[in-house]
């Protein structure tokens, strides 16, 4: 009825209730019995005639109307009606973002296609998806998930080159579904894995020389790619000194603009910051607290240096005072801009260009049934204005007939 269903069927017959109330409201009455030895009397009566027309039938009082339908409606939430709504359960599909999911898929022996790993692994899963699902990834620190029919666009595109690792223990539930390229382990998610053979191409770049993977296997040293470094005007004078002498040594180019790194400081700020490192401590004045992720910390705990894709942003600025070892912040500052050098374009590490097996499938458990919220909320509705109907049947009267 209405695309309605009702957890307590029986309760209908409640129905019944305002119906009789209805006919006895209407069935008809002898007229009531006065004394009519007074002329007040009789002007009432005068007055009562001229005033409503004499009819057949008897009348209904208005608040007996409210009665009615409140008593009805009241039946109606009883009986616990709902919305039947035809879902397919939820799955929370984890996406596999890393380098590996990006490359080229292709069986042994065969030329790759325009498919990718993620694609094929994607397109397997969607025979088990009906429906909106909770798309989640993990960034290399956080999970991340958003709920659709797809997932994020970007999602298909950005690859995550922060990790080597899916931390796949912490999303292996019955209503996961794990897109990935190797089989993996689980005890109730469930899996798609691509597959596919081993994909050659770049892995990094060491002294200024691109690295290459070949045969699945070979390293090699291909062509020229030295790593251009801006330093900007804003970096402290010491600081400047030591990556200049860095990059002389690791054969690295500077240049004034279109860089892979650039290390500056930010805007400068009120007050002065400390860090304290491992036998030694830097003082200056203070500048704009960096984003990305933090390498070090100032003494209050607030970020002192950070990086992110091909920027390294100091929090301090001149004047600048480097106390303790001085060799020790020297490894420590060369630590940071090594760690800060982006890879080549198209860099992907040797154990994700490798092979990565059969592939396969893996059905669990699965998601359960969509817990719908609106089961209750018809026959709150119903019992509330059943509530408020009755109330104003009574205030008005209703069973004064």
């Amino acid at each position: 009825m209405l695309g309605l269903e009702f957890q307590r069927a029986s309760a209908l017959f409640l129905l019944a209730l305002p119906l009789v109330l209805w006919l006895l409201a209407r069935r008809p009455r002898p007229p009531h019995e006065r004394a009519t030895g007074t002329l007040d009397i009789w002007r009432e009566v005068l007055e009562r005639s001229a005033a409503r027309p004499t009819t057949r039938g008897r009348g209904v009082p208005p608040g007996l109307y409210a009665l009615f339908l409140g008593l009805a409606l009241g039946a109606l939430a009883l009986a616990g009606p709902r919305t039947h709504r035809e879902a397919a359960p939820e799955w929370r599909v984890v996406l596999d973002t890393r380098a590996s999911m990006y490359l080229p898929w292709r069986e042994e022996a065969q030329s790759a296609g325009e498919d990718r790993r993620i694609d094929v692994a994607l397109r397997a899963a969607r025979e088990w998806i009906d429906g909106p699902a909770l798309w989640t990834r993990f960034d290399g620190a956080h999970w991340e998930s958003v709920r659709g029919l797809e997932p994020p666009p970007d999602w298909l595109r950005a690859t995550n080159r922060t990790t080597t690792a899916m931390p796949w223990s912490e999303v292996d539930r019955a209503d996961a579904l794990w897109v990935t390229d190797r089989a993996p382990e689980s005890r109730e998610a469930s899996w798609c894995a691509s597959g596919g053979a081993h994909v050659d191409g770049i892995v990094g770049r060491v002294d200024g020389r691109l690295v290459e993977l070949r045969d699945g296997a070979r390293i090699e040293l291909g062509a020229a790619s030295p790593v251009r470094l801006v330093l900007d005007a804003s970096l402290p004078r010491e600081l400047r000194g030591l990556s200049e002498a860095w990059a002389r040594e690791r054969g690295i180019e500077l240049v004034a603009s279109g860089a892979d790194l650039r290390v500056g400081s930010g805007a400068s700020r009120e007050g002065a910051r400390v860090v304290l490192g491992d036998g030694w401590q830097l003082s200056g004045a203070a500048a704009q607290e960096p984003a990305g992720e933090v390498l070090w910390r100032d003494r209050e705990g607030a970020a002192a240096l950070a990086t992110r894709t091909g920027q390294l942003q100091l929090a301090l600025t001149d004047p600048l005072a480097i106390e303790g070892d001085r060799r020790a912040f020297a490894l420590a500052w060369i630590d940071a801009l090594e760690s800060s050098v982006p890879p080549p374009p198209g860099a992907v590490a040797p154990a994700e260009r490798r092979a990565a097996g059969p592939g396969g499938r893996h059905r669990g458990a699965g998601p359960g049934p969509p817990a719908d919220s609106r089961h209750g909320t018809l026959a709150s509705w119903l019992a509330l204005a059943a509530a408020l109907l009755v109330g104003l049947g009574l205030r008005a009267g209703a069973l004064r007939v």
